[in-house]
């Protein structure tokens, strides 16, 4: 049996997506890989020779709702159903394993731990600047009618447009305007009278890459059962997948977690939407964290570094099986 279960989600660059299947099976060649591609932005053809399962029926995702979370769920519904596991490590199409998964999978299996993910208050201290978890998981968003031939304005008025719209969200408290950063469309929020939130419920924020074992996921089911109402209030939250998994687990006595995603991720210096594009030069700096994986890599920017971690993965098993025979 393998106790792990790398699950991969996606939704375009089908030749990067294929390319670190690739790499994850020959970094954990026992391991069971899924993956779980939006079909309606892209389409995913899998070789006959490349050991995969393809989640059926997948979600049609839009970054920043609760279609991300509903992956997650959708997901694991069909692993639990047609896999024996003990770990799933949540991975985007953008991740990449920089050295074989062994180490890693046996640091989690050891473990008394659950969980490995990042996680902290929403409402602060936290990575986040002041008032985001505020914003994003106590108002009620919708989406408002986008507006085609915004790109045919002149760029002095989208930046002035930009402007009113910071100045609307500091001026007061109880509404707010959400733009995406990726062209989705503005969403309108509305400060909620009453949340789910208090001091025996508390809202956690973290990435949404994690690593989650059996009892984990079981819980987080388990929750989605048996609080209907808390689900339905996280699909009006602004970006719920950076906070519903972490909310769900961190108020549950009976989950031990590890605030570590097993991730490197680059920020850089200045606070963005997403993090950097790691490239040939970063290469060094991600191998020196120890972290298993490292994201984003983008294939099309630099696909020189995932030549150097493939070869990397593949000299590494060498001297592991030169080990072993003598």
């Amino acid at each position: 049996m393998s106790q792990f279960v790398y699950l991969i989600v996606s939704h375009s660059n089908p030749a990067q997506v294929l390319r670190l299947a690739r790499a994850i099976e020959r970094a954990s060649p026992t391991a069971h890989i899924v993956i779980h591609h939006d079909a309606s932005k892209s389409r995913l053809d899998i070789p006959a020779d490349l050991r995969v399962h393809l989640v059926p029926n997948p979600v049609s995702a839009e970054w920043g709702d609760f279609s991300l979370v509903e992956i997650f769920l959708r997901s694991t519904t069909w692993i639990r159903e047609n896999l024996d596991f003990q770990w799933i490590v949540n991975i985007s199409g953008q991740d990449y394993p920089l050295q074989p998964l062994a180490a890693f999978e046996s640091r989690l299996a050891s473990s008394d731990q659950d969980a490995f993910l990042e996680h902290f208050p929403a409402l602060g201290p936290a990575p986040w600047s002041e008032g985001t978890g505020r914003r994003r998981y106590y108002f009620w968003y919708t989406r408002l009618p986008k507006f085609a031939r915004y790109y045919l304005l002149p760029e002095p008025l989208k930046q002035a447009l930009a402007r009113v719209k910071k100045w609307f969200n500091g001026a007061q408290s109880l509404v707010d305007l959400r733009t995406s950063p990726r062209g989705i469309g503005t969403k309108l929020g509305v400060r909620r009278i009453t949340t789910p939130f208090n001091e025996r419920f508390v809202c956690y924020g973290g990435a949404d890459w994690f690593n989650l074992n059996r009892k984990s996921v079981e819980t987080i089911h388990r929750f989605v059962a048996e609080h209907p109402r808390i689900v339905s209030y996280y699909r009006h939250t602004f970006i719920p997948s950076e906070s519903f998994v972490q909310t769900v687990l961190l108020n549950n006595s009976n989950i031990r977690a590890v605030n570590d995603s097993c991730r490197y991720v680059n920020w850089g210096d200045i606070p963005v939407a997403s993090p950097g594009i790691l490239r040939t030069a970063d290469l060094d700096r991600a191998i020196g964290s120890g972290q298993p994986f490292a994201r984003k890599f983008d294939l099309n920017v630099d696909s020189h570094v995932l030549d150097l971690l493939d070869a990397r993965i593949d000299q590494m098993f060498k001297v592991v099986e030169g080990a072993s025979l003598s």
